[in-house]
């Protein structure tokens, strides 16, 4: 699950899938393979219409010079806007929900550079905590969920995440490890 809105997560997790097996081909095929990650605020390369609700992938420059210029929907000529979650906006009830059922399961949440104050998104790890799961935190600063943490890794996202990931340890100076 991710907060932000930029596709890189979804890039990373289709590079990773052709990266682990390209002897299969699926990459050259369209096929990644990848665990898409579910974006709880959307996404800027999607676009939904402000009347019919389509959404679909798009990553044509806008227009805005005139009314007329403007991106229209495909379904009912509507206008169009960013598939994201603005400020003062609800969630997709369906997205929220589904991310609220898979934190259920999981076995750990990698919570990784979040405040942990941004609601609902703030209270998944502690699902996968009450259900039994851990939490891993990854962040420079102590946050509302530092408490909770499982194992907590004080470094910036760009040095912890590749030592975890790759299942080395980088040693006390490399990482702050604190575990409960």
């Amino acid at each position: 699950m991710t907060q932000n809105v930029d596709g890189l997560h979804s890039i990373a997790a289709r590079e990773a899938a052709a990266a682990a097996a390209p002897e299969t081909g699926a990459a050259a095929r369209g096929e990644s393979g990848a665990a898409e990650p579910l974006e709880l605020h959307g996404s800027v390369f999607r676009v939904r219409c402000t009347a019919c609700d389509a959404r679909y992938g798009d990553r044509d420059p806008i227009d805005a010079t005139s009314l007329r210029t403007l991106p229209r929907c495909r379904v009912c000529d509507s206008l169009l806007r960013p598939d994201v979650v603005w400020f003062g906006e609800p969630l997709p009830e369906s997205v929220i929900a589904e991310a609220f059922d898979v934190a259920s399961g999981a076995d750990v949440s990698l919570v990784i550079g979040t405040s942990a104050i941004v609601q609902p998104a703030a209270n998944l790890a502690r699902v996968t905590l009450d259900a039994g799961g851990a939490i891993i935190e990854v962040n420079p600063d102590a946050t509302r969920l530092s408490a909770s943490a499982t194992v907590t890794l004080r470094a910036r996202a760009a040095e912890a995440v590749p030592v975890l990931l790759e299942g080395l340890c980088g040693g006390p100076e490399a990482l702050e490890v604190q575990t409960r």
